[in-house]
């Protein structure tokens, strides 16, 4: 078969991986693509829409809904983060916008405000170093 005819599943497991594993990743890269297509321009309105987008491209590629939510949970958050630090957006606005993503995923009130502040906190060292390699 041709890699350009071949889906992403049949490519990873090509490369050896189970099916389980396959969807796995074959998963976080279709919600993180979806993602990006929605969010792209800083359309921070239509962050529903894009969690669920996200959330049925993890299902379509084979996992389980508690799998699913937990991967467009991360997924999410870490998009609306960069989206927000791109946009120069408020601590709090981006606070509310991740926990938001994560809750509309699936996670706990709990849950969501957890892997929120750990991948805003993320983010925003990362772009502090990025920063300061620049100059």
């Amino acid at each position: 078969e041709k890699l350009q005819g071949c889906s992403a599943m049949d490519a990873a497991v090509a490369c050896g991986l189970p099916y389980p594993k396959a969807a796995q990743i074959v998963s976080v890269i279709a919600a993180e693509e979806t993602m990006e297509s929605c969010l792209g321009g800083g359309r921070m309105s239509s962050i529903p829409s894009a969690v669920e987008a996200a959330k049925d491209a993890a299902l379509a590629a084979g996992l389980p809904m508690k799998e699913a939510s937990q991967i467009t949970a991360l997924v999410s958050v870490r998009a609306v983060v960069r989206n927000q630090l791109k946009s120069d957006a408020s601590v709090m606005t981006t606070a509310k916008s991740a926990v938001m993503a994560a809750k509309l995923a699936g996670l706990s009130p709990d849950a969501a405000g957890l892997t929120s502040a750990t991948l805003i906190s993320k983010e925003v060292a990362n772009w502090m170093l990025s920063e300061e390699a620049k100059r």
